[in-house]
Parts: C-alpha cells; sequence; structure tokens
C-alpha cells in the first residue's frame, strides 16, 4: 500500500475558499494544490499525477466543464474522481455534468466534512 498521501487538484476563483478547503483537507493527511483558474489547473495537470480534481463550475476565463473536457483530454492515460462546485442559482444538471466525466455536484455553501467524507468514499470505489 503506498504511503503517499492522496493529492487533490483544487480549481476556484474565490482565493478564501481555496484556503479553507486546502487547509482542511491538509489537516485530513492530504496533499493539496490550490489554483485559481482552470488554465493554471491545466498547466499542473500537464506536470503532475493527481488523485482527485475538484473544480468550480462558474470561473472567469474557462467554465468547469471546459476544464473537464480539456484535462480528461490531458489525462486520458489516467482516471481520477472529479467534483465540480456549483451555487444554486446556477442552472446545472447533475446528469449532463456526470456524463462529461465529473463524479458528483457539490453546491456551495457545502460542509467541508460532507466534502471530505465524499472524496473519501469515491477514492474507495475507484481502487
Amino acid at each position: 500500500m503506498s504511503t503517499e498521501p492522496i493529492h487533490v487538484l483544487l480549481v476556484d476563483d474565490e482565493q478564501d475558499l481555496l484556503d479553507i478547503c486546502g487547509d482542511s483537507f491538509e489537516m485530513e493527511g492530504f496533499k493539496v494544490s490550490p489554483v485559481l483558474s482552470g488554465e493554471k489547473a491545466l498547466d499542473l495537470l500537464a506536470k503532475n499525477d493527481f488523485d482527485v480534481v475538484i473544480s468550480d463550475f462558474m470561473m472567469p476565463e474557462m467554465s468547469g466543464l471546459e476544464f473537464l473536457s480539456q484535462a480528461q483530454k490531458l489525462c486520458a492515460h489516467k482516471k481520477f474522481p472529479v467534483f465540480i462546485f456549483s451555487t444554486g442559482a446556477v442552472d446545472v444538471n447533475e446528469s449532463d455534468v456526470k456524463l462529461k466525466g465529473a463524479s458528483a455536484i457539490i453546491i456551495k455553501p457545502f460542509d467541508i466534512d460532507e466534502l471530505i467524507n465524499l472524496v473519501k468514499e469515491e477514492l474507495k470505489k475507484a481502487q
């Protein structure tokens, strides 16, 4: 069994959310790479291996679905759970998002402990 920490790529254009989620995941033993845009996240995906990707749906330069599509092309050799953040005000169809490769939609505001548990459950399924 690997002793490497689970590596999470966290993508959101809100620094406060990145800080809170990053700190919470790190307290649970995860390694976290937080970035403020889909473009920066794609750069990291090209150079690193991640076990989980969590991305915002609504970002200024690239939507979460655009990011997901490009990430899947870039990482076609590797499967990893992807979670998409969304506000309740955004019209997002969960089945459409899942068809595009996401594991789940996380509606903001959310409970960070529930998110961490959901990520852990998804990783167990992937083993």
